[in-house]
């Protein structure tokens, strides 16, 4: 899959029409909701049925390329690309009870990003890296990110930590195993520089460890997701020149990588990848022009696919989605036309 310069993602836009010591931290800003009801509680009967929820209650057009994460028993999505030509940094909470209302959350205090890594810690959620899109006069100071922030969704609340340690870069990979953080591949320029390099954050001491390179093709827009105490997957994902389908299985307490059984669906970048019950989920994604909305489940202990129900609210890339008990959430997104279909949607389905 080709990319645009860097210089050409404001102009792409628009030619396609398209510690918990609240003294020492980012003060929370005004809250505010919107409820809607529609659909069950996500909670509530019906496995691996898709039930729309309420839009994400952004002004004008949607979003691409936005974070999400879990924290504090709760799902948060955030930031990302818009129409605009900008990026953008707020950050909302969607009831995970009645799956109606939202709640806007203190914006990120470092600068506005779409294309960051995340993962989530108990009550915590990391933002990590990404791309700083600003939109002409200013272009200029769009720029590739490394900071990493982690967000409190206890106090509401946000501290910079110890900033990525490889070089700045967006559409990486972010997972969490046994109260770790990883971070890793990536891209360096939408031309097509892509990386292969795997970090480990400590929490604890906030400290950054290079481990194992990630054994498969350097890429950019590929999933993670972690399934147990020990192990986590990478695949699939753009090398520049074309999309992959490949999955990876990466063991931390070896710090070794194994080759798995491939998705069967098409190969993608820009997919969405989600855990829960002792599963991989990977949803969405783009080859080429065709923007995908098929849903798969992955069987850790056999090393098999599963095709679940497909995603309904129709096919988009570089959408975000977080996770809470075995509830799945996906929203927004890039459909077809490249530009005109931002979107801010978001969808729940319970897995079993």
């Amino acid at each position: 899959m080709k990319y645009i310069p860097i210089t050409c993602l404001v102009f792409y836009t628009f030619l396609f029409a398209n510690c918990k010591k609240q003294d020492s931290a980012i003060l929370p800003e005004m809250q505010q909701d919107e409820e809607i009801m529609m659909g069950p509680p996500p909670s509530g009967p019906g496995f691996n049925t898709w039930y729309q929820r309420p839009d994400l209650p952004l002004t004008g057009m949607g979003r691409y390329g936005a974070y999400g994460f879990g924290a504090s028993g709760s799902v948060y999505f955030g930031g990302g690309f818009g129409a605009d030509g900008n990026s953008h940094k707020d950050l909302w909470k969607i009831d995970t009870v009645i799956g109606s209302v939202w709640t806007q959350q203190a914006s990120l205090p470092g600068l506005s990003r779409g294309g960051a890594a995340t993962f989530g810690m108990g009550e915590k959620g990391y933002v990590c890296a990404g791309y700083h899109l600003v939109a002409p006069p200013m272009s200029s100071e769009s720029k590739l990110l490394k900071d990493l922030w982690e967000y409190d969704g206890f106090y509401n609340t946000w501290k910079k930590k110890a900033a990525l340690p490889g070089v700045a870069r967006f559409y990486a990979v972010g997972i969490d195993i046994n109260d770790k953080g990883y971070v890793g591949t990536g891209s360096i320029s939408v031309s097509g520089q892509h990386l292969k390099d795997w970090w480990q954050y400590n929490p604890a001491t906030d400290n950054w460890v290079q481990k194992a390179n990630f054994p498969g093709t350097p890429r950019a827009g590929a999933v993670g997701f972690t399934v147990n105490l020990d192990i986590g997957y990478v695949g699939t994902g753009s090398t520049g020149s074309g999309v992959l389908k490949d999955l990876w299985r990466y063991t931390a307490s070896t710090n070794t990588w194994v080759k798995k059984a491939d998705l069967p669906g098409p190969a993608r970048f820009g997919a969405v990848g989600l855990a829960a019950i002792g599963s991989g989920f990977i949803a969405l994604g783009s080859v080429g022009s065709t923007y995908l909305d098929d849903f798969w489940e992955y069987h850790h202990d056999t090393n098999t696919w599963e095709q679940k129900p497909n995603f309904p609210g129709g096919g988009r890339d570089k959408a975000a989605a977080a996770s809470y008990g075995n509830v799945l959430f996906i929203g927004t997104g890039s459909k077809n036309p490249p530009g005109s279909g931002y979107t801010k949607d978001f969808w729940s389905i319970k897995v079993n």
